[in-house]
């Protein structure tokens, strides 16, 4: 069931100013406004990580200053990319962790045809109609 294979992690959803907001956060005159959730997602839609930090000015200077990320983006596939207050190392930990407890999928069979099996679908497939048109 599909409800079994969603991975739930925290994210961070900032506010719609944030753009605005982004210089006077890192000058240390204000503080973006930041909401924590959750998000649940299907562990297979997973297709990459990078390094991110919080929006507050410690933050930033801890990733400009020592290249300390205290968060990362994670970015899954047809869904899009969310910021996570987990490190990098730690989002694999759990996600990894979360995958083992995951039951293998029944095996799919993908049959490789040969090459004289694929020629001889084309050549049947531009033999012209023995018994005429189709309606």
């Amino acid at each position: 069931m599909i409800l079994d294979e969603l991975f739930e992690f925290p994210i961070i959803m900032t506010d719609r100013d944030n753009e605005e907001k982004k210089s006077a956060v890192y000058s240390g005159n204000k503080e973006a406004d930041m909401i924590f959730g959750k998000a649940e997602y299907p562990y297979y839609g997973l297709i990459g990580l990078s390094d991110r930090w919080l929006l507050t000015e410690e933050s930033f200077n801890n990733a400009l200053e020592h290249r300390e990320f205290d968060a990362c983006y994670v970015t899954f596939n047809n869904v899009g990319t969310f910021l996570v207050p987990w490190t990098k190392e730690k989002f694999k930990e759990k996600y990894r962790k979360f995958v083992s407890t995951m039951k293998p999928k029944d095996d799919i069979i993908f049959i490789k045809p040969s090459k004289e099996d694929l020629q001889r679908a084309l050549e049947d497939y531009d033999k012209p109609n023995e018994d005429g048109p189709e309606d």
